[in-house]
């Protein structure tokens, strides 16, 4: 048995019942009250797991973008702001743009440095300033002329000429027991150094010997025999070269240091490693990473448990780099080896570095984690040396909260307030201005002692206006102006590291200047604005400082917080409404309706913040759904590069229940990179477009732009037919196979569904000739399906080769999602849809997260077509509990990723790869409206029975009307202006397990006379028919045409219909038939007196008596009263009646069947 005859078996039973029940008893069910409809307030999350990216949909801004696909999900305590800036295709990452810390004194003329490794008192620190040259002199007996002198790059140890070494020195009072640790950094050297420190009284002792190593480096003072008291250290430049020291201290020993001098505990056998290597330094101090990855980064970790409560300041010196490499640093999981956090991005500076990793994470307390260090860039190899890392106390002028903190993400703002101990609060909000405009609003009213602080790093410095408070720095081809309230103090350093320990800051930016400080009044709110424009002209800098002005407006601002709080309210108030968000079926594993009923509501509002506006600078007019706007995916085709043709087109179908215009758009943008080929340049993804488009008509009406992009759809369903597999690379194990020559059943499997959504198109656009190539070309892919991806032995595979006829099941079985995507395929054999059935059921558990099947990786395309295909193979129940266990673990991971993947050993489910992505809001949008009775997938609205659901979704729109649809004990009732389009039924039965397109079958007809004899006239009349069309009224039982008709501009008609003189005696059922839509009443034919058989027959007057509608209240729903009388039979036309012709009449009476039935009809062919 093939299967499509096995579902339309199933599809006729369906509808046999379907129309059977509405023959013995009416249905009334009252539709659910709307609640209130959610609002931001609801929507508000304060939860450890809380999103924290923002953006509007006419914005190039996302705030708190990822930086990576295993990017840190943690709350920052210094509530750090990043952002990524859309311009020229390109996004543009700026990190640490605005911070929040607190102050309880003036900036400090002299602080710590970041050298003494969070000592407040350090016996020495230098960092060789101006005053440092009268302090340093000539060491007697070992000076041999040296002087020390102070550039900007440090202090400078110059040898006399033909002097081939010497030293300088400095007296200190040594105290090795609280303070031993000597730190130099040294930055150059054109010989050598070495380090000595002579005690009072003593000789020379040696700490580090001639070396020409440069970098940071620590010596433990209480490993030599130095005695506390007097003593002179002494810096030696020596090989007749010139040395450059940064910064020397003296200083208590940190809660721990390595000096890389033991490498046994840095492991390789991690992700990311690439075939990374950690080896002692070639100068013998510190150890080289080295990278010769062509993946163009390795790693190499360690793990540390440390109290970040007491020692929250992580400090590494990094030196040697080399030509062309930088290095980077992250925190990651020691068990999984999953990065959760990045603390220092891709950078080429050496140095000597400090972060504060509770601020930077969130975490406090005893916490181990493994510390990640990157070589990464080209050209390989690459490599970068390491001299020392260090945890210790942060001792910093501003203070930053590690405990007493929390966020929360509105749609309209990211909340933060922190408690800063006997000093008291304060709240800051991020907010849109308007869509160049970023706010941090500042509320200090609770704040009983200091200043809220608040700096930021800058690229390049174009313009300070002091009087006005505004600066104005450019990076990446866009101006970003910042403005400060009139009440703040600025200041200006080199860097955030010397901004937290607050000395050497300016009044006003210098030519280094990295990092503004802003010191607010404690009294009364404030606020900093953050102005963008796209490009770097003197009108993009006066446009961006305006936008600035603006953001620090304190009453503006709080206007704009109104204002984007009504916009988002007024936004959720037309996202369609769910009537269940229970789990029946799973364990819930602590998810609640509510938790589910939030996700969903949040997925709508990440759909429309994922919009990125028009870049005319590109020539692009057009809008995007971008894979995900805070995501960093950006590999789509030339004019649409944030958006995969495949997660983007997902986020356009949902988008367009509530923003059609810019789902149009967006589809218009993409489809225009459409080449004369038919190939859409970028990565090749499987084909949805043709789906889109019809759901977009489908949810607008709108045939025009349809047939718009008509076009380039027509031409990429032929591209895609001629490549059947990513464009990157083959899939073949060990590589040396070309991409072209590989057949994916994924790609195969969507381009045979995309092609119905084709020949839908063609079909309401009149081009019958590309209806019937689409039909032609999904019945040759589908035999070509069976012959692929099917073993000799009928095992179901996801790959086939064609230069590797010889490859093995192992190698070509691939991954259990991506060949079950092959059970929405129509025609398959019961051997088949076994096959694929076995593979599901090889992951298939309940009881487990995702059902089981989420080892490897669920994306949401892959999940839907599952789910879609369990239901029409007849599998309802595991699809129920396969649909729940998916949206119950996507819940748990409180994340839109691109891939989700079950936890190990039990641990909680894992979200990974793109996020966030518009998969994830997909797949959470999708599940839960299939789980109430409705399926968007097909375009016309399509209606599922689960056991013991119900639910509704409320709110959609069909062909531009609105639509809300109830479901309870297998009864649909619909509502909404949707339901006056022709032949709409507003309400009936489900059978339990079927999938029911919507019903056409309810056009409003009334008869004249609903008794008539053979031979006479009726007047038949009808309405809620298609506009100015061509139809048939029709006798029923065995179809008789008795009238051809065409209908008014209004959808009705009147036709008087003689019944032929052969009708037999009994129940009949006139039927209107206008294309898919029908409507029928019942009229009886009684016998004819012994006069009226001998021709004697006055007729029945037009209008004198009239029937009702099908519907007995008018609205549509199935009457028994209309189809036949009680205890009536119904009477055949001209034939015998059989089961058969039975079944064939309700067909024909549900009308809207049909819909369901055609693509049945198609691939049976």
């Amino acid at each position: 048995m093939k299967r499509s005859k096995r579902r339309l078996y199933a599809i006729i039973l369906a509808s046999f019942s379907l129309t059977a029940a509405t023959l013995v008893a009416p249905v009334s069910i009252a539709l659910a009250d709307d609640s209130e409809p959610i609002t931001v307030e609801e929507l508000a999350d304060s939860s450890p797991q809380q999103q924290r990216w923002l953006s509007e949909p006419n914005s190039r801004i996302a705030l708190n973008p990822s930086h990576s696909q295993t990017d840190d999900t943690r709350i920052k305590a210094d509530n750090s702001l990043d952002t990524f800036y859309y311009i020229n295709q390109e996004k543009k990452r700026a990190d640490g743009v605005i911070r929040n810390g607190l102050t309880r004194s003036e900036a400090p003329v002299h602080g710590p440095s970041v050298y003494d490794e969070g000592d407040e008192s350090p016996l020495l620190s230098d960092l060789f300033t101006e005053d440092s040259a009268d302090l340093w002199e000539t060491s007697p007996g070992t000076g041999n002329g040296a002087k020390l002198t102070v550039a900007e790059d440090g202090g400078h140890i110059v040898l006399p000429e033909g002097t081939e070494w010497g030293s300088v020195s400095r007296n200190v009072v040594m105290d090795n027991s609280s303070k031993p640790i000597l730190l130099v950094s040294v930055a150059n050297t054109t010989g050598k150094w070495a380090l000595k420190v002579r005690p009072e009284g003593g000789g020379d002792v040696l700490i580090q010997d001639d070396t020409s190593a440069t970098g940071t480096f620590a010596y433990d003072l209480s490993r030599y025999d130095i005695a506390s008291g007097n003593a002179a250290v002494k810096l030696f430049s020596t090989a007749s070269g010139e040395t450059t020291v940064r910064a020397l201290s003296i200083h208590a020993r940190p809660d721990f240091s390595d000096n890389f001098s033991d490498l046994s505990a840095w492991k390789t056998n991690v992700s990311s490693n690439n075939g990374a290597v950690l080896a002692a330094s070639p100068t013998g101090l510190g150890a080289t990473l080295t990278s010769t990855s062509g993946r163009g980064f390795g790693a190499v970790a360690r793990t540390f448990t440390v109290d970040l409560s007491a020692s929250p300041v992580l400090t590494i010196a990094v030196d040697n780099l080399s030509a062309g490499s930088q290095w980077a640093m992250k925190l990651s999981d020691p068990e999984t080896s999953k990065d959760f956090a990045t603390i220092q991005n891709d950078t080429p500076e050496s140095g000597f570095f400090s972060y504060n990793l509770a601020s930077l994470t969130g975490l406090t307390g005893e916490q181990t984690f493994d510390i990640k260090l990157f070589s990464t860039k080209t050209p390989v190899p690459t490599s970068a040396t390491f001299t020392l890392l260090s945890f210790h106390h942060a001792n910093n002028w501003i203070e930053t909260p590690t405990t007493n903190f929390n966020s929360t993400w509105n749609p309209q703002s990211l909340d933060w307030t922190a408690t800063f101990t006997e000093a008291g609060s304060y709240t800051t909000r991020d907010l849109f201005v308007d869509d160049n405009t970023i706010s941090r609003l500042v509320e200090a009213q609770q704040l009983k002692e200091g200043s809220p602080t608040l700096y930021g790093d800058v690229a390049r410095i174009v313009s300070w206006d002091a009087d006005a408070k505004v600066l104005v720095n450019q990076k990446d081809g866009y101006t970003q102006a910042i403005a400060f309230p009139q009440t703040a103090t600025l200041l200006f350093y080199d860097d955030p590291g010397k901004a937290l320990g607050g000395t050497g800051g300016s009044a006003i930016p210098t030519p280094t200047t990295g990092t503004w400080l802003a010191v607010l009044p404690s009294n009364t709110d404030s606020a900093i604005g953050l102005g963008y424009a796209p490009g770097q002209s003197s009108d993009h800098i006066t446009a961006a400082a305006q936008s600035a002005q603006g953001g620090a407006d304190v009453s503006v601002v709080r206007q704009a917080l109104e204002d984007r709080t009504a916009e988002w309210n007024d936004y959720l108030a037309r996202v369609p409404s769910v009537g269940s968000f229970d789990l029946r079926t799973v364990s819930d594993e602590g998810v609640t309706p509510e938790q589910t009923r939030q996700l969903y509501y949040r997925a709508f509002v990440n759909i429309k913040q994922t919009v990125v506006p028009p870049q005319p600078e590109s020539g692009i007019s057009h809008y995007q759904v971008a894979t995900g706007k805070a995501a960093t995916y950006n590999g789509g085709s030339s004019r649409n590069r944030a958006s995969a043709s495949w997660d983007s087109l997902l986020g356009i179908q949902y988008l367009a229940y509530t923003e059609e215009d810019i789902a149009w758009d967006s589809l218009i943008g993409m489809m225009a990179d459409v080449e004369a080929d038919g190939a859409l340049n970028g990565e090749s993804l499987p084909s949805r477009k043709a789906q889109t488009a019809w759901m977009l008509y489908s949810t607008t009406g709108n045939q025009e732009t349809l047939a718009e992009i008509y076009p380039a759809i027509k031409s990429h369903m032929k591209w895609s037919s001629e490549h059947l597999a990513w464009n990157i690379h083959s899939h073949y194990p060990g590589g040396g196979v070309n991409a072209a020559d590989e057949r994916d059943a994924e790609f195969v499997v969507s381009l045979i569904v995309d092609l119905d959504y084709a020949a839908n198109i063609a079909e309401v656009l009149g081009k019958t000739d590309d209806q019937a190539n689409y039909v032609a070309l999904q019945k040759t892919l589908i035999s070509q399906y069976k012959e692929w991806f099917f073993m000799p032995d009928g095992r179901a595979v996801q790959y086939l080769w064609t230069s590797r006829p010889d490859a093995t099941y192992e190698q070509r079985k691939g991954i259990v999602n991506y060949v079950n995507t092959g059970l929405l395929v129509p025609d398959l054999s019961t051997d088949q849809v076994d096959a694929l059935m076995e593979r599901f059921n090889e992951e298939y558990d309940p009881n487990r997260q995702f059902a089981g099947t989420a080892s490897d990786a669920l994306k949401a395309p892959d999940a839907q077509f599952i789910a879609y295909g369990l239901i029409e193979s007849g599998h309802t129940s595991v699809a129920q509990t396969y649909l729940e266990a998916v949206l119950r673990d996507v819940v748990r991971t409180h994340a839109f990723s691109e891939v989700y993947q079950e936890g190990p050993n039990g641990a909680e489910p894992i979200s990974r790869g793109e996020a966030p992505t518009t998969f994830g809001m997909a797949q959470v949008i999708d599940n839960i409206w299939i789980l109430n009775g409705y399926r968007s997938d097909r375009g016309t609205p399509t209606f599922v029975h689960f056991p013991d659901s119900k639910g509704g979704v409320h709110n959609l729109t069909y062909l531009g009307k609105p639509l809300s649809i109830d479901l309870a004990d297998g009864h649909v009732t619909l509502s909404g202006e949707a339901t006056s389009l022709p032949g709409i039924c507003e309400s009936f039965p489900v059978e339990e397990g079927a999938s029911v397109e919507l019903p056409t079958s309810c056009a409003r007809v009334t008869l004249s006379s609903d008794t008539t004899k053979a031979g006479e006239k009726v007047t038949v009349r009808a309405e809620k028919l298609p506009s100015s069309a061509d139809g048939v009224i029709e006798l029923h039982s065995t179809p008789k045409t008795v009238a051809t008709i065409h209908t008014t501009d209004s959808g009705t008609v009147e036709e008087e219909v003689t019944i032929p003189a052969d009708t037999k005696v009994g129940n009949h059922t006139v039927m209107v038939k206008v294309g898919k839509v029908s409507g029928s009443i019942a009229l009886e034919i009684t016998a004819k007196t012994k006069d009226e058989e001998e021709n004697v027959n006055p007729g029945t007057p037009p209008g004198e008596s009239g029937g009702t509608t099908i519907g007995g209240d008018n609205n549509g729903s199935w009457s028994p009263s209309q189809e036949q009388k009680p205890g009536g039979v119904l009477a055949h036309t001209g034939s015998l009646i059989t089961p058969f012709t039975i079944v064939v009449v309700v067909l024909l009476a549900v009308g809207g069947i049909g819909v369901v039935l055609r693509r049945i009809r198609q691939n049976s062919m």
